[in-house]
């Protein structure tokens, strides 16, 4: 472990054009994730496309590198080494779920690759490492980036020096011309669909339904340009930048999906959104009428009971417990209702298991999951690709963080493909429902336009 004079905002351009370059970043850093991790040339690919097994595959890879490799010069990083990558929505098909499900049609249904090289940056103490502590970093790595000098620090999600009332919901507009978006769903077919989900809900089929649509746009920026931008107008605590070669995927998440250190594992789900005021008191506004919703509290309480059903799978009896329940958290552009749910592992269980137990997240599907899973492939008309799905690392030391990937977008072929959703329940407003949507994506679209 070697430490740096290197911020994440001063990473080359050139190491996020090299083909399999990962970055798991923490752009809105708090006391649950201070670290952000980057990864490069990985001396393995595994892709679903070539291993249909391939977390059974990583499980054999994890035991065989813990075992020869694992770092023991780094104690402090909560990555040593190990496996960064992702699982799409559609990977479900892969686990043995009898449910209809369609192929991803952009990238794999789940990829990772094996990285020894990696960047680590401590958010809280403000220091940079790389490991392991004898590798040599080509010239340009060490050639800081000036993209940064150009960016807007943020502070409380205010720009700094900023009239604290105006939010950057309202100072991030696009500076240049809006893109031309489509999406699979007309407004008024995404009306339709909401009720058909509601009647299925009147008939006894499920109590809650996440539905989605994919937007398009074209896109003449690079990648990185996107990324760095996004940055700034929508920081969050689980951002990611993944280069596949030719394609990228982008991921501004404030959800964290599992978290697990020392055989704890934490799972965050988020329901209930409302966007940034345009001024402190309606702002304020908003988030109180979120925080008395008791629609958006009663979407929130299923999916906690739902994860807290997944977690029993795997983790000890009477190890299960709920530390927060439908608290609000601000984001730059939204306020969302967040609970914290957490357990203690089973001896014999691992972070693949985990996996297996929980996924899909349940905040993305519904519930009961299975039967909302069966709906959304009826009624969603394209794959949702990695949205939905999870990003993440697992660690050689046995630590793992993934996110839930929402808020995020696949690039490829000068094409920008990004999903809006939410939860549809028996009270709610189909459009309000749709608007909610488009509030998810205004931080993409500000982004590539």
């Amino acid at each position: 472990m070697i430490d740096l004079q290197l911020t994440p905002d001063q990473l080359p351009r050139e190491l996020f054009e090299q083909p399999y370059f990962f970055l798991l970043e923490t752009t809105l850093p708090d006391s649950r994730n201070r670290w952000t991790i980057a990864g490069w040339n990985p001396t393995l690919i595994l892709s679903s496309t070539s291993e249909p097994n391939l977390l059974e595959r990583l499980r054999k890879e994890l035991i065989k590198e813990t075992s020869e490799r694992a770092y023991r010069d780094t104690p402090l990083l909560p990555f040593q080494g190990g496996w960064i990558g992702y699982i799409g929505y559609e990977f479900y098909r892969f686990l043995g779920e009898k449910i209809p499900s369609r192929k991803s049609d952009l990238i794999p249904e789940g990829l990772f690759g094996y990285y020894e090289k990696f960047y680590a940056y401590d958010h809280e103490k403000k220091k940079a490492y790389r490991a392991p502590k004898d590798q040599e970093l080509p010239s340009w790595f060490l050639r800081k980036s000036q993209h940064h000098s150009s960016h807007v620090p943020l502070v409380q999600g205010f720009p700094a020096g900023h009239d604290s009332s105006l939010m950057v919901a309202t100072s991030s507009k696009p500076s240049g011309k809006a893109p031309d978006l489509f999406s699979n769903f007309s407004k008024k077919a995404y009306l339709r669909t909401i009720d058909k989900i509601k009647n299925y809900i009147t008939a006894g089929d499920c109590y809650q339904v996440n539905l989605s649509q994919r937007f398009s746009c074209a896109v003449k920026e690079s990648p990185y340009d996107i990324y760095q931008r996004l940055k700034q107008i929508s920081p969050a605590p689980y951002s990611a930048f993944l280069n596949l070669g030719d394609t990228q995927i982008i991921s501004s998440s404030p959800e964290s999906f599992l978290q697990v250190k020392n055989k704890e594992v934490t799972t965050r789900p988020i329901k209930g959104t409302r966007p940034r005021g345009k001024t402190v008191a309606d702002d304020a506004r908003l988030k109180e009428e979120l925080t008395i919703s008791t629609k958006d509290r009663a979407e929130l309480l299923m999916i906690t009971d739902l994860l807290r059903n997944d977690l029993g799978k795997v983790c000890e009896k009477g190890s299960i417990h709920v530390p927060s329940l439908c608290e609000v958290e601000s984001f730059a552009q939204v306020h969302h209702l967040v609970s914290t749910i957490q357990g203690t592992l089973k001896e014999d269980t691992d972070v693949i298991d985990l996996l297996k137990a929980t996924f899909p997240g349940g905040s993305i599907t519904g519930a009961p999951k299975i039967r909302a899973m069966e709906i959304i492939h009826e009624l969603e008309t394209v794959p949702r690709n990695v949205y939905t799905g999870a990003i993440g690392f697992i660690s050689l030391n046995g630590h793992a963080e993934f996110n839930i990937a929402i808020r995020t977008m696949v690039i490829k072929e000068g094409q920008a493909y990004f999903w809006g959703g939410g939860g549809i329940v028996s009270d709610s407003s189909p459009e309000e429902e749709y608007l909610e949507t488009t509030v998810k994506v205004e931080g993409l679209v500000s982004s590539v336009s």
